[in-house]
């Protein structure tokens, strides 16, 4: 499986959690361009040989929020670029964690799958 499906797939996994904890997120094929190439990286990143960690995933996607633009807010905002998870990992709820780590498993998963195949 390519990292373009990869994404995808973990993308809209990650929208349907987030749509059932009230969050709104747009479909991958609504998502701006430069938050599609964030996802794409991060899968290659767990896809790479040295893995990554779900705070390290964390510690990423901020940085590659805050350069798109985006800053801290108490709600999800794709207008005005804001978001509740822009800080640092130990500040999240234990239900972000849990995300962190269905998405390293999801990508892990379909990376095993396409070896296999």
């Amino acid at each position: 499986m390519k990292n373009d499906e990869i994404a995808r797939i973990t993308h809209e996994v990650d929208r349907a959690i987030r749509s059932n904890m009230g969050q709104e997120i747009p479909g991958w094929d609504r998502l701006e361009a430069t938050l599609k190439s964030t996802w794409r990286s991060k899968v290659a990143a767990i896809k790479g040989p040295d893995g990554i960690t779900p705070m390290m995933r964390h510690e990423s996607w901020v940085k590659d929020m805050v350069a798109a633009g985006w800053k801290k807010d108490a709600t999800v905002d794709h207008d005005k670029k804001t978001h509740p998870a822009i800080c640092p990992y130990a500040d999240l709820s234990d239900q972000v964690h849990l995300l962190d780590g269905v998405f390293i498993a999801l990508v892990s998963t379909c990376a095993e799958i396409s070896r296999d195949s």
